[in-house]
């Protein structure tokens, strides 16, 4: 089964990864993720938790069967992927992540619109941001 990763964050953001190894005294570990307008799904690499002090062995535990096997269209051409895990936090509430051969740390922005009902509103001159509360929101 996947396993939780948890969150708290907005726009290219800092998350909390669990060490979920009996033996680490449950360590986390501090990575980033960028809040991404073409992602249809929320994903990542091995590779891209690595990179960011993940160690691999902690990273293949999380790992699980996807609730839904996907074919990402990527630059590279089609990847047809089964595999994800799943992280929760107050942005983003409990996410599917898939895992791709070859990807960034990105969370889909129209998973955390749609799913979680957190407009994403970005005005000139000003941070981008999603909405936490849609029901303080006045246009």
């Amino acid at each position: 089964p996947s396993k939780v990763v948890s969150d708290e964050s907005v726009a290219l953001c800092p998350s909390y990864v669990p060490d979920i190894s009996k033996s680490s005294g449950g360590r986390t570990f501090t990575v980033e993720w960028l809040n991404d307008s073409g992602a249809g799904r929320s994903c990542c690499s091995l590779k891209a938790l690595t990179d960011q002090e993940v160690p691999i062995t902690v990273a293949k535990k999380m790992i699980g069967k996807a609730s839904i096997p996907i074919q990402f269209e990527t630059a590279n051409g089609d990847v047809d992927e089964d595999k994800s895990f799943v992280m929760s936090g107050p942005l983003l509430g409990p996410r599917e992540v898939y895992c791709l051969p070859q990807a960034p740390f990105a969370v889909s922005m129209g998973e955390t619109v749609n799913q979680r009902n957190m407009p994403f509103i970005w005005l000139p001159g000003q941070l981008p941001y999603h909405v936490t509360n849609k029901s303080k929101l006045k246009i």
